[in-house]
């Protein structure tokens, strides 16, 4: 998933900063949700993050 506001490399800045955020040295279930929650504010311009996280949930399910 890529728009113009967010390109491969963000992946890999949003996984430093959400393990850097955590105790872990790796992305546990907890560490997974923050990402998706940055992802999805991100991605879409909703004032609300819960909708920007229910849309991106949504896409997910489709192709899941």
């Amino acid at each position: 998933m890529t728009n113009n506001l967010i390109v491969k490399g963000h992946y890999d800045i949003i996984y430093k900063s959400v393990i850097r955020r955590s105790d872990n040295s790796q992305m546990d279930l907890n560490c997974f949700f923050e990402a998706l929650e940055e992802l999805a504010n991100r991605l879409f311009d909703h004032e609300n993050p819960f909708d920007n996280l229910n849309k991106l949930i949504q896409i997910i399910k489709v192709h899941v």
